[in-house]
């Protein structure tokens, strides 16, 4: 079993370059969510790295948000600190009790957004970062739906933003595609050789590229026999079109 702890920092705070970022000048800051609070492992990793940099490294503030309809595990996990190392810290008590905390020179402020992130994802700060970590297929099945990841680009519309979640699914692949993200290879993690990057088109095109998905995955998924994307009506083939013309693959 993967430690938590260790795979939020590897597959979501190393791999969104997130120090890197806090260290660029801005008077905005980087805003992350957090989707997904469960026991606030992804969280807590974002807020412990942003803690371990020099302050006068830091060239910009650091908002993360995070997303949760159900705070139970967050709540059984802070009964049970001594199996969670990550929630030494008085910050998640603070968000459960007041829905906030701030750190003491103000750099870095975690909101918590209580509710379905289907609704609530329109109301927040344009993000950055997205660390999209819903509990499973079977729970949340409607955010790994095209029209989820369709609303969601809507929402990163104009914006360079970064999606790093852990699954390699062909069929959560194509919805992305579908939906008009460019989808790169994420890093291995645990069992998994490969995660996945979701990429706005103004990320796509920016200085630090990834690695999309091209023609080999093209053949793959052709091949595939879970190649139809979650959330596509039975009548309507044009999915079909949406992937193997997707622009990414005129770039790869």
């Amino acid at each position: 079993m993967n430690d938590p702890a260790e795979e939020a920092h590897a597959l979501y705070v190393e791999q969104s370059r997130l120090v890197e970022r806090l260290q660029e000048t801005s008077t905005e800051p980087l805003v992350v969510w957090d989707v997904g609070l469960g026991a606030a492992a992804n969280a807590m990793a974002t807020i412990q790295a942003a803690e371990a940099m020099n302050v006068a490294d830091r060239g910009r503030r650091l908002l993360l948000i995070s997303f949760e309809n159900d705070l139970n595990s967050l709540k059984l996990a802070l009964h049970h600190r001594q199996w969670f190392k990550h929630l030494e810290h008085a910050a998640p008590e603070q968000l459960l009790a007041e829905g906030r905390w701030v750190s003491q020179d103000g750099s870095i402020e975690w909101r918590l957004l209580k509710g379905d992130f289907a609704t609530l994802k329109f109301v927040a700060p344009l993000p950055d970062l997205i660390f999209f970590d819903p509990f499973s297929f079977k729970t949340d099945s409607k955010l790994w739906a095209v029209a989820s990841f369709r609303e969601l680009l809507q929402v990163c519309n104009g914006h360079a933003t970064e999606l790093f979640t852990y699954t390699n699914s062909t069929a959560v692949r194509a919805a992305m595609l579908v939906a008009g993200f460019y989808v790169a290879k994420g890093c291995a993690t645990g069992p998994k050789s490969e995660t996945t990057i979701g990429l706005s088109p103004l990320a796509a095109i920016g200085s630090h590229r990834r690695e999309l998905l091209g023609a080999a995955w093209l053949l793959r998924w052709s091949r595939s026999g879970a190649q139809t994307p979650f959330g596509v009506s039975a009548n309507d083939e044009s999915w079909r079109a949406a992937v193997t013309e997707h622009p990414q693959f005129q770039l790869t």
